[in-house]
């Protein structure tokens, strides 16, 4: 490999179009699976109903409709770039006639023919339809060179219509360098990130960056169910058929977050003074953390406010007294019984 020249319209200069291509890969995500110059192939985010969308025709027969858009696809040489390629207007493919008694897995494929740097005479893009061989356990059919996967169909045996049923999605997005790539879950992740990559895993509604080791999730205020334990100082108490709910969203390492015990009929109220556990360890140290604590007498119908001290992941509860922070325990501010309330609520930096 070498510097590659002339460089892109550099004047006077005369080059190639694969020189364009490698220009038009360079501007996108980079995936060094596709090579030293490779980008990664795929359709730009659209609204729903666009990007190349497979679908079944308004009345299902043996055609489905493409949806227009653009798609980026791979030369077959890893130095080759990147085909710019456009469907300006829902176009119909056909699909083979089913076999009478076997089943078949096709494939809606885009794709670039190009006599000068592949094989063949053609010079042109298409979206056609690759139609496997039917058997009782099929398998899709080989992807050609300079193509992209828009589609699965499921051509079951005596098939007459391509429902939406029958179709399985294949699409996946690009973006230009620096852009926030949309990927469906874990098995669409780039295999070769590089520091600094930004991802939106659509299945997790969470945004993840790459650190240059791992993936980190950037959270904000997504929020996240967790279920608290009730704990104290002495004898355990017991939940029984009462209920622990909790949730947080955690920004870096601001955690705010939201505990609430609900005693049952069933519930025990053991002995000492009562916790409630956190989502995250606290970082310990100074200044201290604090959470506001807040207790419910159920068949009272009334409230006591006070504080958590965060010395551990199970603060120690307290509530407000005449003169200083009172310890809760199973009888203060008042006797804990069914219907009875423990919360805990507020922001703090863990560890």
């Amino acid at each position: 490999m070498a510097p590659v020249n002339p460089p892109t319209w550099q004047q006077a200069g005369t080059y190639s179009a694969k020189n364009d291509r490698q220009l038009i890969a360079s501007l996108l995500t980079p995936a060094s699976e596709y090579g030293a110059l490779g980008s990664r192939p795929g359709f730009v985010p659209a609204p729903a109903t666009g990007g190349m969308l497979v679908h079944q025709r308004t009345t299902p027969d043996m055609k489905v409709t493409v949806e227009p858009g653009p798609v980026f696809i791979n030369a077959t040489s890893s130095l080759g770039g990147m085909y710019a390629c456009r469907n300006d207007a829902a176009y119909d493919v056909t699909v083979a006639a089913a076999h009478a008694t076997l089943n078949r897995l096709d494939l809606v494929i885009a794709r670039v023919y190009d006599a000068v740097d592949d094989v063949g005479a053609l010079n042109q893009f298409t979206i056609e339809v690759l139609t496997g061989t039917p058997a009782a356990a099929p398998s899709r059919p080989d992807m050609p060179q300079q193509s992209f996967a828009l589609a699965e169909l499921s051509i079951t045996a005596g098939l007459t219509a391509v429902t939406n049923a029958k179709i399985n999605d294949l699409r996946r997005l690009t973006v230009a360098l620096g852009g926030i790539l949309p990927v469906n879950d874990v098995y669409a992740m780039p295999p070769n990130p590089y520091p600094g990559q930004k991802v939106w895993r659509r299945d997790l509604s969470a945004e993840m960056i790459y650190d240059g080791t791992n993936w980190q999730t950037l959270s904000y205020g997504v929020w996240t169910s967790y279920t608290p334990t009730w704990g104290s100082g002495g004898t355990q108490p017991v939940l029984g058929n009462g209920a622990a709910t909790g949730r947080y969203y955690l920004v870096g390492k601001t955690c705010s977050m939201f505990a609430h015990i609900r005693l049952g009929s069933t519930s025990t109220v053991g002995t000492g003074t009562y916790t409630v556990s956190l989502p995250f360890t606290p970082r310990s140290g100074e200044p201290s953390q604090f959470l506001i604590s807040r207790m419910l007498d159920g068949s009272a119908g009334a409230a006591w406010a006070g504080q958590a001290y965060l010395g551990s992941n199970k603060p120690n509860l307290t509530y407000q007294g005449t003169t200083s922070l009172v310890s809760v325990n199973p009888t203060q501010p008042f006797t804990f019984a069914n219907t009875d309330e423990l919360q805990v609520f507020g922001t703090y930096e863990i560890a």
